[in-house]
């Protein structure tokens, strides 16, 4: 079996001539190795090692707002997004650990009670829609790929999730949650639909196999009640 149709397989519980295993590396693995596998792509890796492959094609989704909008300016260390809205800009900074390659937030938009509905009101501005040229680069790079391995793309992360990690911080994240639930709901539940929406979307016209729901769920963030609450 070629490795896509392996993955495929497996995912489908059916027979496979042997289980599919992928190491899930990033682009900060072969640097932090010695010679030779910190001169070799990922692909090279993959092939030394045996493994299946896993590649991953966008999303093409692209979102429209009416009255709001949203900049990104990254210069390599900082990665500033700011939320443009018709009350007031909330700003999330982030900045690039090199170790671990990742960006890490620093500064997050929610602050206080009003930013909780001006940030469900940005959610509720949001109208999406199929990036056509997006998916044509999309479709070329599948057709690219072939059965070489399991070709995937994000739809996104749940709202509690993405409350803790991108909108308030933790500690900002429960203290909001706990003295004004009602509101922080509200803007879970814009986020929700949002969500909703943009499934629809993706699973219509994306041509990748395997589409993702992803987040760092653990206890370390949330409590097992709060899952079983909002997971939805």
């Amino acid at each position: 079996m070629t490795s896509r149709q392996r993955w495929l397989a497996a995912l489908d519980m059916k027979s496979v001539d042997h289980l599919p295993f992928w190491p899930k590396l990033s682009a900060a693995y072969p640097p932090a190795q010695q010679l030779p596998f910190a001169n070799m792509s990922l692909d090279n890796i993959y092939e030394w090692i045996g493994s299946d492959r896993h590649y991953w094609i966008s999303n093409c989704i692209n979102e429209v707002h009416k009255n709001f909008s949203r900049d990104v300016k990254n210069d390599g260390k900082e990665n500033v997004t700011v939320y443009h809205t018709p009350f007031k800009d909330l700003r999330l900074v982030e900045q690039f650990d090199e170790p671990s390659r990742a960006w890490h937030p620093v500064e997050f938009p929610i602050k206080e009670k009003e930013d909780i509905k001006i940030m469900a009101e940005f959610y509720r501005d949001i109208e999406l829609k199929c990036d056509v040229d997006a998916l044509k680069e999309a479709t070329e790079r599948n057709k690219q790929i072939g059965d070489a391995g399991l070709v995937g793309t994000a739809i996104g992360e749940s709202p509690l999730m993405y409350w803790v990690e991108f909108l308030a911080g933790i500690e900002n994240a429960h203290f909001f949650l706990a003295d004004y639930q009602k509101e922080t709901e509200e803007l879970f539940e814009a986020m929700h639909q949002m969500l909703l929406k943009k499934t629809e979307i993706i699973v219509g016209c994306n041509p990748a196999d395997v589409f993702y729901f992803f987040e760092n769920t653990s206890t370390t963030l949330i409590s097992p009640q709060q899952y079983r609450r909002y997971r939805s």
